[in-house]
């Protein structure tokens, strides 16, 4: 008896709804199919419903854009100035660069601004320089690339940078 009274009260309200002009759809459809355009029309609502195709969460900003650069963009920066070095040794030799192997790759510090590449009849900087050695091989034969900074170079006559551990002055 108790549902036949709860039929009778969602009917009477959902042909009051219709009266009224505040339900858009037939008293014949569920109450579910009748709950979004009322949230649509409802003076408090803002916002519009959401449906499923909204249901994605928005892009976050947060962790994955704000991770230190050491654990994303220092391999992508070494692997572009090893495709520098590559690029370059490519054409110098006449090969294509898949001919061309890495043999190390490592931080250093050089002895001063010469980079471990001095050439006869100039002046360095007589400062520590943190940079990059690159060792390539092709047809057996080893290629130094150095770098302070910015993109590495050919060194015919390589000097070695500081054993590592190293930087004392006393060590220069």
């Amino acid at each position: 008896m108790g549902d036949a009274n709860t039929t009778d009260s969602t009917a009477a309200a959902d042909e009051a709804a219709i009266t009224s002009g505040e339900a858009e759809t037939a008293p014949s459809e569920s109450p579910e199919a009748t709950e979004p355009p009322e949230e649509t029309t409802s003076p408090e609502s803002t916002e519009p419903p959401v449906t499923t195709d909204e249901t994605k969460p928005p892009p976050t900003t947060t962790a994955p854009l704000t991770d230190p650069p050491a654990t994303v963009e220092e391999p992508v920066a070494a692997q572009g100035m090893v495709d520098i070095a590559k690029a370059d040794l490519a054409t110098r030799l006449g090969v294509a660069m898949s001919d061309i192997g890495v043999v190390s790759i490592e931080e250093v510090t050089w002895r001063d601004g010469s980079l471990g590449c001095p050439r006869p009849g100039f002046s360095y900087t007589q400062a520590l320089v943190n940079g990059t050695r690159i060792l390539l091989t092709a047809n057996g034969v080893t290629y130094h690339y150095h770098s302070g900074g910015g993109d590495p170079f050919y060194c015919a006559n390589p000097q070695d940078p500081l054993p590592p551990g190293g930087g004392d002055y006393g060590d220069v």
